[in-house]
């Protein structure tokens, strides 16, 4: 089995901030084994689908078509890489903005 680390980039999704709902997104670097990168990618968005700890934030009433999940960059390693720790609970949060949100 082949070693890949995957940036993965999550869009619009409404998760529960201090007590707030906001609409987010976020990356997240996952350490996933397996044959292909096309299977690593899928393996990835799952690992991500099921994570317990946003979706216990994840508020589903507010959302209106469901978030994006897609890897920005799959690279195949031959070590996974000490620096992402291994719970890999790491995640950069931004606020989502819509085009027209932008000159406001």
């Amino acid at each position: 089995m082949n070693k890949y680390q995957i940036l993965m980039h999550v869009k619009d999704i409404f998760l529960l901030f201090d007590g707030k709902p906001k609409l987010v997104g976020y990356y997240q670097t996952l350490k996933i084994e397996a044959d292909s990168s096309e299977q690593a990618e899928l393996k990835a968005v799952e690992k991500i689908r099921n994570d317990d700890e946003i979706k216990s934030m994840w508020i589903k009433e507010r959302q209106k078509e469901p978030p994006i999940i897609f890897a920005e960059e799959i690279v195949e390693v031959e070590e996974f890489n000490k620096d992402i720790s291994g719970d890999e609970s790491g995640r950069a949060f931004y606020p989502a903005k819509h085009w027209w949100q932008f000159w406001k």
